[in-house]
């Protein structure tokens, strides 16, 4: 049951997009989840959030790594290195 009707707090947001509460306070702080912030608690509106879940794409882990150790010539050339 949401603290105020047409709102959601961290726990409530994290239960309804299946994230950990920690994730949605980083969200809301970095503007990506709209929210807003009374006394010491976020306040997150129903819609902005159902709004939020149908774009979100979770990104977990590192980024990829795209630094290659060996140029194209070198990996097809055959010659072997130590």
């Amino acid at each position: 049951m949401p603290v105020l009707n047409g709102y959601f707090n961290i726990a409530e947001a994290a239960a309804f997009l299946g994230l950990h509460p920690e994730t949605i306070k980083r969200l809301c702080r970095s503007g990506r989840l709209p929210a807003e912030k009374v006394n010491n608690a976020w306040l997150i509106h129903i819609e902005r959030l159902k709004q939020f879940k149908a774009s979100y794409h979770e990104n977990r882990g590192r980024r990829p790594q795209t630094r290659h150790l060996f140029t194209e010539e070198q990996l097809t050339s055959g010659a072997t290195y130590a």
